[in-house]
């Protein structure tokens, strides 16, 4: 650490035990290794003896000129804690040995974290901590780790009883991460891409306020996956409601997210093919609906809507989710509301997305 000495009007801040004269002399010998005539750089250094050295403190510079005098100041420091932007990746090296030191600010308070480190040489090691007491985590100072041979991928759940502990007591909780270059002979060259995916349900009502919140909900097992990023609409009721038939309210379906009722068990109104989930929602989507919220008819449990032959499944192109009757009645009973019912739908909690091999995300 390197507190300031009291003010002096020729030396007003310098390192702990400084005197009037050791900071003249200190001056004097820098001014002559630059050369008291040649401009030129003068350097100054300071160096910690643990690993811990001036984490937290302020280091304090005077420039002190015989006459007036121009010049630069540029500061830097070995082991500094480089800022993650999430979902940005920063290229970086790390030398023998050494540690490569970074942190990710989680302005979420929910959320499940995934670290990726891809190696383009060497073999680096991840460390990580919430521990803001320790923000240089190590081999053997960690609270999360990924050693492969190849490239990491660090997974934290929402769920994690430390990140929910830092989260609980810290307005904004800090992923600090150690990069180690195992390798002994050669830097260890990579890529690092942290990111933080709010914990959101499948299912928000984002207005009216009065039923604001989250709902049970199940995604379909066809068409495209639940977006990360909200998918937020206007709710528009099919007409009819059960979308077996031909709509009568198509137009009023573009760009929206389309209510639709299950059922009815009825062969005369809504006979199959035409009551198959998918075949309602290809219905709808062809009307220009973005995604469908499947209400059950009866009351009972959440089903899957999954594939079945003879379906449209393969041609599902908008999300779509399954939730309950009371649900399904309760949006429905808002719907004349002045300010309409909005809806999100979102991939559901703690599903970090996982890329299939050969298939695009």
């Amino acid at each position: 650490r390197t507190p300031t000495c009291p003010s002096s009007p020729t030396w007003p801040l310098a390192p702990q035990g400084c005197t009037r004269g050791s900071a003249r002399r200190l001056a004097r010998s820098r001014r002559s290794t630059a050369g008291r005539r040649t401009p030129g750089p003068i350097s100054a250094s300071r160096y910690g003896t643990t690993t811990r050295f001036c984490t937290n403190c302020e280091i304090h510079v005077a420039v002190a000129c015989e006459a007036a005098c121009s010049y630069t100041l540029v500061s830097g420091a070995n082991q500094t804690v480089a800022v993650l932007e999430d979902g940005a990746p920063a290229r970086e090296e790390v030398s023998p040995g050494s540690y490569e030191y970074f942190k990710l600010y989680l302005s979420e308070k929910t959320v499940d974290v995934e670290v990726v480190l891809t190696v383009f040489s060497g073999n680096p090691d991840i460390y990580a901590t919430v521990d803001g007491a320790n923000p240089r985590p190590t081999r053997g100072n960690f609270q999360w780790s990924s050693e492969d041979a190849a490239s990491d991928v660090l997974l934290i759940d929402h769920r994690d009883e430390l990140l929910t502990g830092c989260q609980l007591e810290q307005d904004t909780c800090v992923l600090y991460i150690g990069v180690y270059g195992q390798d002994d002979e050669a830097v260890s060259s990579f890529s690092l891409l942290a990111s933080a995916y709010p914990v959101s349900s499948a299912f928000h009502v984002a207005l009216p306020t009065a039923i604001e919140g989250d709902y049970d909900a199940y995604p379909a097992d066809f068409g495209p996956a639940l977006p990360r990023s909200p998918l937020t609409g206007a709710l528009v009721q099919a007409e009819p409601k059960h979308a077996c038939s031909e709509l009568t309210n198509a137009a009023a379906l573009s760009g929206k997210i389309v209510l639709v009722q299950r059922g009815p068990r009825d062969d005369t109104a809504c006979p199959l093919p035409h009551a198959y989930f998918a075949n309602k929602i290809k219905r709808v989507q062809d009307a220009g609906a973005v995604g469908v919220v499947m209400a059950n008819n009866v009351e009972g449990s959440l089903v899957f809507m999954g594939a079945v032959s003879g379906d449209h499944a393969t041609l599902v192109e908008v999300p779509s989710v399954f939730v309950s009757k009371a649900t399904g009645d309760l949006l429905e009973r808002h719907l004349h509301d002045d300010a309409g019912v909005f809806v999100q739908l979102a991939s559901p909690s703690g599903r970090v997305p996982l890329l299939v091999d050969g298939e695009p995300q």
